[in-house]
């Protein structure tokens, strides 16, 4: 028979936030519960005792305590460390007893010694408590690490992928998260795990689309300085990454709203890349994505940024309630530009009139007038 020590979820190590060694636990306890499932218990023990020494020793390296030893804890052993962590709280009583079944693990590497030692074999028991072991301490470190320093951006980006009702509580969780910790998350992890899921997303997985929502929730939680870095990151990006990857980032990542925070010098760049990808006819997205970007026109982008509106309106594919939605949204954005950027307005508008005039579309020629007269209405005083 298969005896089953997997429990019904693997710890989490995302509180480590060092890369390679958050990597190297998930492997090792990957292995640990494979060794399980083999009936290898020696080597669940090794396994068990190696990882949570790991935890313990990383511990004691990465905090202080008034009482503590001034010892290095690199120089610990386990039996130290599980003494020290006792002492301080961060083991519960029923942890550190647990912990004598896999105390003398170095021991088992060598069986001379284990003989000598009188030490009792790994058995089936032994193996069970030791796998356990390694989930109840996992669990208690997340908590002291919670506890002390809030969220890991490693936790939040775990949490975000692994459940698809995250959105609801982010705004919550991000309280528990430091400024440092949401950078970290803009910049680092979550451009990198959409990269991921992008390139292996299956059929009704939402986890880009639920990337990119989180990503915009951590956004407007950051200061503005963050937000000036994160903007700086589209705009190096956008000058020296392929053509794929800049499309990709931005589409996910960048709003015309953030160009308040790109640097000057790049603005007028990063605003004819946006408009260079909107579709001739408006689609839902294009909409989001130029939302906002009537406050940076210049009065040679107004055709560029008015005509998918018009060629939206005028369209016989589009159905009516979209084009209510960019109406409305062309509206919105003629409110209150510069004058020169009105006059450009103007003028494109006339040239359209002009245009359906000379193809003799009196429909058309009225819808655009019609636009034209409602644009100019709304700006004079009330």
């Amino acid at each position: 028979t298969t005896c089953h020590f997997q429990p019904r979820y693997m710890p989490s190590f995302d509180y480590i936030t060092a890369k390679e060694f958050r990597q190297s636990l998930e492997s090792d306890d990957l292995e640990m519960r494979s060794c399980a499932e083999a009936h290898a218990w020696k080597s669940v023990q090794v396994l068990a005792g190696s990882i949570v020494e790991s935890l313990l020793i990383d511990y004691l390296a990465s905090t202080s305590h008034p009482a503590r030893s001034s010892k290095d804890p690199l120089k610990m052993d386990l039996s130290e460390a599980i003494a020290i962590c006792r002492s301080e709280g961060i083991l519960s009583e029923r942890s550190a007893d647990l912990c004598s079944v896999i105390r003398s693990y170095r021991n088992l590497i060598h069986p001379g010694r284990m003989v000598r030692l009188a030490e009792q074999p790994p058995d089936k028991g032994s193996a069970a408590i030791a796998v356990a072991l390694v989930d109840i301490i996992a669990e208690e470190l997340a908590r002291v690490r919670r506890a002390a320093v809030g969220l890991t951006a490693e936790q939040i980006l775990s949490k975000v992928l692994r459940d698809s009702n995250s959105l609801a509580i982010l705004k919550h969780l991000l309280q528990e998260v430091t400024e440092q910790q949401r950078e970290r998350l803009l910049l680092e992890f979550f451009p990198a795990a959409y990269e991921e899921a992008c390139g292996s997303e299956e059929p009704f997985d939402d986890t880009s689309e639920r990337l990119v929502s989180a990503y915009r929730t951590i956004l407007e939680s950051v200061s503005s300085d963050v937000r000036k870095r994160v903007a700086s990151e589209f705009v190096r990006v956008l000058r020296v990454e392929d053509g794929d990857r800049v499309v990709k980032y931005g589409a996910a990542f960048f709003r015309s709203a953030d160009l308040a925070f790109v640097p000057v010098s790049h603005r007028a760049m990063v605003l004819v890349h946006i408009l260079s990808r909107v579709p001739t006819i408006h689609t839902l997205d294009s909409l989001k994505l130029i939302e906002g970007i009537e406050d940076y026109l210049q009065p040679a982008d107004v055709p560029k940024w008015l005509d998918p509106f018009i060629s939206s309106l005028v369209s016989s594919t589009v159905k009516e309630n979209f084009k209510q939605r960019v109406r409305n949204q062309l509206l919105e954005a003629s409110v209150t530009l510069g004058s020169d950027v009105d006059a450009a307005i103007d003028r494109r508008l006339d040239d359209w009139i002009r245009h359906y005039q000379k193809g003799e579309a009196s429909e058309m020629v009225e819808l655009v007038g019609e636009l034209k007269k409602q644009i100019v209405e709304q700006r004079l005083p009330f």
